[in-house]
């Protein structure tokens, strides 16, 4: 029912309530891996702006390569011009990163940009070759349909 599907959602978020107030105390890099996971739930769960402000908290707490995962949030959320403004920034900080590349990928499968993808993610997997998510955007960008929230 509508109440019990409410109840386990405000259960869930005094358990997110618990967390925050623990890893409060705990280190600065705790905290950012704290943040940075929470946008990825967030994001999942398709509450961009939530997983953006994550994100950003990750950042300034010196979370490395979150443009890639805000790229991602802004994109799903619409907003193209910032998505891509965060895969530069993302490629300006890690020129040589396989999650800089890794992020354009993601960013021209979702523009349609299948080609300029395919490209991206083989920079990316040949920079890290164990990528899970390079092996992703490299299956999309070969078979369109397949595409994850297309």
């Amino acid at each position: 029912s509508e109440a019990a599907r409410r109840l386990e959602e405000l259960k869930s978020r005094l358990g997110d309530l618990l967390a925050v107030s623990g890893i409060n105390r705990s280190s600065q890099g705790d905290q950012s891996v704290f943040y940075m996971l929470q946008g990825e739930v967030a994001a999942a769960g398709r509450r961009y702006d939530e997983a953006i402000e994550s994100f950003e908290s990750g950042a300034r707490l010196g979370a490395r390569f979150t443009e890639g995962d805000m790229a991602y949030a802004y994109q799903r959320k619409g907003d193209s011009d910032r998505a891509r403004a965060d895969v530069n920034r993302a490629l300006q900080l890690g020129p040589k990163s396989g999650l800089a590349y890794n992020a354009l990928s993601a960013y021209y499968n979702m523009t349609g940009e299948y080609e300029r993808a395919l490209a991206a993610a083989k920079d990316s997997l040949r920079m890290s070759p164990g990528n899970l998510y390079g092996r992703k955007n490299r299956a999309e960008s070969l078979d369109p349909p397949c595409a994850v929230g297309r």
